[in-house]
């Protein structure tokens, strides 16, 4: 049984984990959102005939991990990052982090937890005798990342072990720097379950994108990048990131592409909201959008920032959950030559409304 949890990338890596352990045996994994108090049972119970279960553990409020598992017992436990989410529910980093690290308390004998190299985990670890690191910093921790470059169809690793083993040169179909890390863990992951590094291989090079995160749809000389699934300051800043990407890709391809932002709301961030939509707004302002456009009332601070950083205001729109037909008329103006959109934004406003509706038009 492998349990992975993290604020986010938690699906990815189980995605990762499972696109590569299904080239070795027959697996169970977790589908779609099904990893809370009901879903990771269920996925258990329905699977009797798996060799290995590939488990997604997510939390939202306190004491819950604890439960995920004591149900899953895991051989290995893994944390993909701390970061922001829930905030108002579970508290502050280093809270999540306490909540986050009781995945390992039912570990199983022998039982492994894979954890970034990040203080605000490692602080909280006693015992490190069952602990690996993967770190893209660290060149001494359990996996080095020592190459996480950008290509022409996604991210390109090489994963350096601590006993000198290296997985060079792994391709994934996917963008964005974070990529390569989620696919480091599943690389880690996969090596504790004895994979070969050609099944591993062959596993990530079959990837695929779930569900309504990071989906990259062309239509026309449209590119969306539709991101809706949920929202968070670090996935915000990880979804800038593939929106550069992509930029920089198409405009190999044309003289001028025109960059739209489409962002929603993060919710539940509680009282750092504020601060943490700002900073979305600093941030974006390097990509040089043509427009930005905000949905719902706490992304209004989206734009706050990015005007504090001298983003004109003649490029930016804000409205709020009632604005839907106003955001679709402004689509279907700003669509008209080659264009980039980034579509992101909380669970709660199903942004990929917008991805449908300018696949329709």
């Amino acid at each position: 049984v492998v349990t992975i949890t993290g604020s986010v990338g938690k699906t990815t890596v189980k995605e990762m984990c499972s696109s590569i352990a299904s080239e070795k045996e027959p697996i169970c994994a977790t589908e779609g959102n099904y990893n809370n108090l009901i879903g990771l049972p269920l996925t258990l119970l329905k699977n009797d005939d798996a060799e290995t279960a590939i488990l997604e553990a997510g939390i939202s409020e306190k004491g819950e991990m604890e439960i995920l598992s004591r149900i899953s017992k895991p051989d290995i436990a893994v944390i993909t990052n701390i970061g922001d989410m829930h905030a108002e529910t579970l508290g502050g980093r280093q809270e999540t982090a306490r909540e986050k690290l009781k995945i390992s308390l039912d570990l199983k004998k022998n039982g492994v937890l894979i954890i970034p190299d990040d203080n605000v985990i490692t602080d909280n670890i006693s015992d490190m005798s069952n602990v690996y690191t993967v770190s893209e910093t660290d060149a001494y921790a359990d996996y080095f990342i020592c190459e996480n470059i950008s290509t022409e169809y996604g991210r390109r690793i090489t994963v350096m072990k601590k006993d000198g083993k290296i997985f060079k040169d792994i391709d994934i179909p996917a963008y964005g720097g974070h990529m390569g890390v989620n696919a480091a863990f599943a690389v880690a992951v996969s090596d504790m379950l004895g994979i070969s590094e050609k099944r591993i291989r062959a596993g990530l090079k079959k990837y695929n994108h779930c569900g309504e995160r990071q989906r990259i749809v062309e239509n026309g000389y449209v590119t969306i990048i539709s991101d809706c699934y949920n929202s968070g300051p670090q996935s915000s800043i990880a979804a800038i990131e593939v929106f550069n990407e992509i930029v920089k890709s198409k405009e190999k391809l044309y003289n001028k592409i025109k960059k739209v932002l489409l962002l929603g709301s993060m919710l539940e961030l509680g009282d750092i909201s504020v601060n943490k939509h700002r900073r979305i707004g600093e941030i974006l302002v390097t990509s040089e959008p043509d427009a930005l456009i905000t949905f719902g009332a706490e992304a209004r601070e989206i734009a706050h920032g990015a005007w504090q950083k001298g983003f004109p205001k003649n490029k930016t729109v804000t409205l709020d959950e009632d604005g839907e037909t106003k955001i679709k008329n402004i689509l279907s103006a700003l669509i008209n030559e080659p264009t980039v959109i980034l579509i992101k934004g909380s669970r709660r406003l199903k942004m990929e409304r917008f991805t449908e509706y300018l696949l329709e038009i």
